[in-house]
């Protein structure tokens, strides 16, 4: 299973009014080994698509395996590495930012995957935070991807969870995400519990 990072150090930047730079790297780099420890507890390795340094240190001190995505490719690009990384295997391409994410739904949706199936999971806003399949793709991400993604593959098995549903953007999503049983652990996460 692949996980996008662009970088520790950059990320979350909608969340500068709430949290400093540091609290921001912090969560950004808890959510993804969060992430990166269900994928594993799901019965498969992650593939983490970063050229950022700080990422690239992080996977290395996990012995995670990483590959660069594309220059300029932004989450589309890194999908495409994904894609490309698995040859004639089954692919699942998941978003880094998910507290709520539990291996049982990472295992319902890699057992969904049979060629010629494609798996979507939308978030709460619209947005895709996976996507599986055999092969090529038409990635689309942005806001609104999900529909996009469905148009593009209408018989898509399409996976409605808690844990594919939430993702972390906004303050809104922190907190949400901190008052369920499932996220709780981000309080640790947080100054203060902001």
């Amino acid at each position: 299973m692949a996980i996008p990072i662009r970088s520790f150090r950059d990320a979350k930047q909608r969340m500068a009014d709430e949290l400093d730079h540091p609290s921001r790297i912090d969560l950004a780099t808890a959510l993804a080994t969060h992430t990166a420890q269900v994928v594993i507890a799901s019965g498969t390795d992650p593939l983490i698509i970063s050229s950022s340094p700080d990422v690239a240190s992080w996977s290395e001190a996990h012995g995670y395996q990483r590959r660069a995505e594309l220059p300029g490719g932004r989450l589309n690009g890194a999908a495409a590495v994904a894609v490309s990384s698995a040859g004639d295997r089954p692919w699942l391409v998941l978003h880094s930012d998910l507290p709520c994410l539990e291996p049982a739904e990472l295992e319902s949706a890699y057992q969904a995957l049979t060629p010629g199936t494609v798996v979507l999971a939308p978030s709460y806003d619209g947005g895709t935070t996976a996507i599986g399949g055999y092969g090529d793709f038409p990635f689309a991400y942005g806001p609104g991807s999900f529909h996009r993604h469905l148009n593009a593959r209408p018989l898509s098995h399409v996976i409605v969870s808690l844990g594919f549903l939430l993702d972390i953007d906004s303050p809104g999503d922190l907190q949400a995400a901190r008052s369920h049983p499932r996220g709780a652990w981000l309080t640790a996460h947080t100054p203060d519990g902001n």
